[in-house]
């Protein structure tokens, strides 16, 4: 192992300039995860949607490492993700919510909810208007029935699974 010679900023883009380096397929895929988790825990406090991207790489680390899948389909699912993470990133930038509302819509456009970011604009709402929802458990009950609401408004089924989901993501992304 050598010392890393080049040093990139973490984003979508330079997760893309590792996946084009002349280097065997299987040293990409250990490059990338090791960035994908450097990204995840540098950036996820400030940005609760890369958390799910971290959870995926995880899952394709564990099935690369247990040689359930191939180098050649775990470098195809990385770049899939480098992808998304790529779209991700206009989206955040294009929709001009709140990192928590964003994750919101992150995760609801993931699932093919068909209007994420109307179900994303009330939930910000709920955190705008509860902005101690992390410390105060009748702030939080609050946010959890907005989230609710919109979720039910979605055409949502599993409400409830999903809210969970949800408000789990939030809390990992706090301090």
């Amino acid at each position: 192992i050598e010392d890393p010679t080049k040093f990139h900023a973490l984003n979508a883009k330079a997760l893309e300039a590792i996946a084009k380096q002349k280097q065997s397929d299987t040293v990409k895929v250990f490059n990338l995860l090791k960035a994908l988790a450097n990204l995840v825990n540098a950036k996820a406090g400030g940005e609760p949607y890369l958390i799910s991207i971290g959870d995926r790489a995880e899952e394709i680390a564990e099935a690369f490492e247990s040689r359930q899948m191939t180098t050649q389909e775990a470098l195809e699912l990385l770049e899939k993700l480098i992808a998304e993470l790529k779209g991700a990133e206009k989206d955040r930038d294009a929709t001009g919510l709140s990192p928590e509302a964003f994750a919101v819509f992150y995760v609801l456009k993931s699932d093919g909810v068909t209007e994420p970011l109307k179900a994303a604009q009330a939930i910000e709402e709920a955190f705008q208007q509860h902005p101690h929802w992390q410390t105060s458990e009748h702030q939080e009950q609050d946010v959890r029935r907005s989230i609710y609401k919109a979720l039910i408004d979605a055409g949502i089924e599993a409400v409830v699974e999903v809210a969970t989901k949800l408000m789990k993501l939030l809390r990992r992304a706090s301090p």
